[in-house]
């Protein structure tokens, strides 16, 4: 598991420059503005990493040289969903990193709160988009990856909907006043932990089946 670890590293650093670049761009906007939306951009981009990595596996034939290896099938599954939760954890230190330089330099710190409230929404889009592995590790690549990214955009287009739908100050109030945030917060990590186990089981469960060459 280390070593696949240790390859999929060297293949991002090898292959991902480009997400380096996009990194330090998006760190000079966010710490000039504040805008979450560039945080929810990157943070989609840089989770959905290992599906990236996949499709170079498969290029280079690398999935037919590692079932020579003496490693189960449902290593290789599992070290994917293991590099999905390290890259989530890299994505929130890198949130408070930024929210640590933007409050430092602007004398806000009030990002903090945003931050900590985009939390349990990232959990729930990564928990989501895991779902679309079971697809990869089932059909290939090429196939399931396509599915993966629509499934994504759609995603995507339904948060930006939720974001720019226009809500009095009253149904606010209301939310606010009747409504456990710490409570709903939990609750949807909770949520999200149940799909990204199902998609990790299922994952494994579907790769045993295929055949791959």
């Amino acid at each position: 598991m280390k070593g696949l670890l240790i390859k999929d590293f060297y293949t991002s650093l090898a292959y991902f420059k480009l997400y380096l670049i996009c990194l330090a761009l998006m760190t000079v906007c966010e710490v000039g503005s504040g805008n979450l939306f560039m945080l929810f951009f990157f943070k989609i981009l840089f989770i959905s990493l290992p599906s990236n990595i996949i499709a170079f596996e498969d290029k280079e034939k690398w999935t037919v040289f590692a079932h020579s290896l003496p490693l189960k099938r449902s290593v290789f599954v599992s070290e994917k969903f293991l590099l999905t939760l390290i890259l989530f954890g890299l994505t929130c230190i890198y949130d408070v990193v930024v929210a640590l330089i933007y409050g430092l330099i602007h004398s806000d710190m009030s990002i903090f709160g945003q931050c900590a409230a985009s939390v349990p929404i990232t959990v729930f889009l990564t928990s989501i988009l895991s779902l679309g592995y079971i697809l990869i590790f089932k059909y290939g690549s090429e196939k399931g990856r396509m599915v993966y990214m629509l499934f994504g955009g759609i995603i995507g287009m339904v948060c930006a909907g939720f974001a720019s739908l226009s809500v009095n100050d009253t149904a606010v109030d209301f939310i606010t006043r009747n409504v456990s945030i710490p409570l709903v917060a939990a609750g949807i990590c909770a949520v999200s932990a149940a799909l990204f186990a199902f998609a990790w089981r299922m994952s494994v469960r579907v790769y045993r089946k295929r055949e791959v060459g």
